[in-house]
């Protein structure tokens, strides 16, 4: 049987109206539609913390009051209106693309809920549109309505998919139409409408046409209708789950182009949908956003009857699950704040008014330094991603590189602010998967853990930086201006971060480059046959250095005499870690590890440079330790054992510089994961010796 409409024609009538009673309890607003539906509103003044400046809160006790509850708090008047079967979804799962200009009701198969009835008559509805045949609602619903003076168009089809094509027909027309999911797997029949439930605003708000198919083969008379119509654009709903791509591929003949809009559930297919479908910007607060249930068995019923409310408010739908909590895909969209969130029947009123304005949170984190470990006194600095009126909030880095701070639930920007480092937008580089579960946009996330009453942690995950170097570049000449070529230049810090002491040499011209980062340094300046020479410097993070650079370092000629006694060779150690120390981990556990990095700097003739340590503490005997030498450059393991084991080999590490130079050392240490019981309330120290024997 092929799609069909028909009309009956209106008879007169006596016209009735119900009267609405407004009742004020303290602090929320009730607005209670005598026979039709309660909705519940509240209002306050935007502040720290509160996301939505006011929201509503409908109630229902079941389909034909969702519908009602959003007509009753939206519309003065209607005099167009679709009507739907209100125990089945399925002829009502293409409303939407009818809903531009009109809402949707629901009433029963056989019998015109009076509820329904009085509503047309407080809308002063003239013509109702019924969706689907008289199997689905019955001749004596249109007979009803006729009576009453109402013009009933009937857009029907053999089944929900004829249906939707009928609807398809009667819309206004558009050159994009969406292909969603009709039917649903066995043991999950919500399946098949959460996709229509998410996507209905912007369905209603462009005109375009909803056509449904089952998931692994086309269904025939959404086939038919779009080879007959050939669209200039097709959106998928839903990921293969839903819609499979053999589908895809068999629509691909009959239109311009394809492309699939989904998440890899129906919460973040719903959110997809509102980021790329309903327009909205990436940055800034929202005006309306709608809240639905999206999982519960009549969840489609305030769902579809959303769709013209979205339309007209260009507010997205986002879907909550039934105990309440909050998708991280939903929880995302929520965090932008706006004027005004609504609620749908399905959707628990304490939930609604937490997240109007959600508890605050404690988002923490740490900040490390690349290749040195933790960054101590460094400034974490939050920035409101979407309300330039929220305050910023700013922590400190603790010694092992811990923040914590206390945020209004949102979206911000993270920067790091540190003497060594320079600022530094570190957003980009925090984990979504830690934040929010799926792959989210550049910003961190302050939002409860599912539940927006609670105050609770939000990790932020570690971050790495970079520590920028700067180019220090200079002139080393003898007393009479002539450039001095091979002579060594040391810069050693003058500052707590403990940096690798840089070495160079000068070229045939004098000069020479070093990599210096950001803090006070000392050059020291020695060559055979001249004195040594210094210079004081201060390089800044934004690449500007402080000190006389202009002027040539000059090393004076010692007065003849006899030569000065070869100098004993040196051993400089700098432990390239802002903490400090090297390793300093209390309430360790199996699977603890930690690696630090040791610069030896040795200035002298040729020798034999050896690791040594001394330890004590049963725990020695467990911990693990690895030494690696130049481990960025020519990594080489030279030892591997226990902590007591390295204590126990002698000269086993050993370095055989033939002049100045330096060596970085990794020592990693680490618990063992299969580490017993027995070693928990140990302890264990340890002192590392470099020794150079000419």
């Amino acid at each position: 049987m092929a799609p069909s409409s028909r009309t009956a024609r209106p008879s007169r009538r006596d016209g009735h109206r119900w009267r609405a009673s407004t009742t004020l309890l303290a602090p929320f607003v009730v607005v209670a539609l005598v026979g039709v539906a309660a909705a519940t509103v509240t209002t306050g003044q935007r502040g720290t913390g509160r996301l939505f400046e006011e929201f509503t809160v409908l109630t229902s006790p079941d389909p034909t009051g969702a519908a009602l509850a959003l007509t009753g708090h939206t519309h003065r008047t209607a005099g167009t209106v679709l009507l739907g079967r209100a125990d089945v979804f399925a002829d009502s799962l293409a409303s939407a693309t009818l809903q531009t200009d009109r809402p949707l009701l629901l009433t029963g198969p056989t019998d015109l809920d009076p509820r329904v009835a009085a509503e047309l008559d407080r809308l002063e509805t003239s013509h109702v549109i019924v969706l689907g045949g008289s199997a689905a609602i019955d001749d004596t619903v249109t007979d009803a309505l006729a009576d009453r003076g109402v013009a009933v168009t009937r857009h029907a089809g053999p089944d929900r998919t004829g249906t939707a094509v009928a609807v398809a027909d009667a819309g206004a027309g558009s050159d994009t139409v969406l292909l969603v999911r009709g039917y649903g797997p066995e043991g999950n029949p919500t399946a098949a409408f959460a996709d229509s439930l998410s996507v209905g605003g912007v369905a209603a708000a462009n005109g375009w046409p909803v056509l449904l198919t089952t998931t692994d083969s086309l269904s025939p008379a959404t086939r038919d209708w779009l080879a007959d119509r050939r669209p200039d654009r097709m959106v998928v709903v839903g990921g293969t789950a839903a819609i499979t791509d053999r589908v895809v591929e068999a629509v691909a003949p009959f239109v311009g182009s394809v492309a699939r809009v989904a998440g890899d559930t129906r919460f973040t297919t719903a959110a997809t949908i509102a980021t790329t479908l309903t327009g909205l910007d990436d940055v800034g607060r929202l005006g309306t956003v709608i809240v639905a249930d999206g999982t519960s068995d009549d969840a489609w019923a305030a769902g579809f009857a959303a769709s013209h409310t979205a339309a007209t408010t260009g507010g997205p739908i986002v879907l909550l699950d039934t105990t309440g909590r909050v998708p991280a895909a939903t929880a995302e969209i929520l965090a932008r704040g706006g004027t005004h969130l609504l609620c749908l029947a399905g959707v628990d009123p304490d939930v609604c008014a937490a997240l109007a304005a959600p508890a605050p949170q404690q988002p923490h984190g740490t900040v490390l330094v690349d290749g040195a470990g933790p960054l101590e006194g460094a400034t974490v600095t939050l920035e409101h991603v979407d309300d330039p009126t929220v305050p910023p909030v700013t922590a400190t880095t603790g010694p092992d590189g811990t923040w914590t701070a206390s945020a209004p639930a949102g979206r911000w920007t993270v920067v790091v602010d540190h003497p060594t480092v320079g600022s530094q937008d570190v957003t980009g580089q925090l984990d979504p998967a830690v934040l929010t579960g799926h792959d989210a946009g550049p910003f961190l996330l302050v939002w409860p853990d599912g539940n927006p009453a609670t105050s609770g942690s939000v990790d932020a995950g570690t971050v790495t930086l970079a520590v920028p170097t700067v180019d220090v570049t200079g002139r080393v000449t003898g007393p009479a201006g002539s450039p001095i070529d091979g002579a060594t230049v040391t810069a050693t810090t003058r500052t707590p971060a403990r940096q690798a002491p840089p070495m160079t040499r000068t070229g045939p011209d004098g000069t020479f480059v070093l990599q210096l980062r950001p803090g006070q340094w000392t050059l020291r300046v020695t060559a055979p046959g001249h004195t040594t020479g210094t210079r004081d410097l201060t390089v800044h993070a934004d690449g500007t250095v402080e000190g006389d650079l202009t002027s040539p370092i000059v090393l004076a000629t010692p007065p003849a005499g006899p030569p000065p006694p070869a100098p004993d060779p040196t051993v400089d150690i700098r432990l390239d870690s802002p903490a400090g120390v090297g390793f300093d981990a209390t309430g360790i556990a199996p699977g603890y590890r930690q690696a630090v990095d040791y610069v030896v700097g040795y200035d002298g003739d040729p020798a034999r440079v050896t690791l040594s340590a001394t330890v004590d503490g049963p725990l020695a005997t467990h911990l693990h330790v690895e030494v690696i030498t130049d481990p960025d450059t020519d990594p080489t393991v030279v030892f591997t054992g226990t902590l007591a084991d390295l204590a126990a080999t002698g000269t086993g590490v050993t370095w055989e510089p033939t002049g100045p130079a330096t060596r970085t050392y990794r020592m990693t240490v680490s618990l063992p994961d299969d580490t017993g019981d027995d070693v928990q309330g140990t302890s264990a120290s340890a002192t590392f010796t470099w020794t150079a024997d000419a």
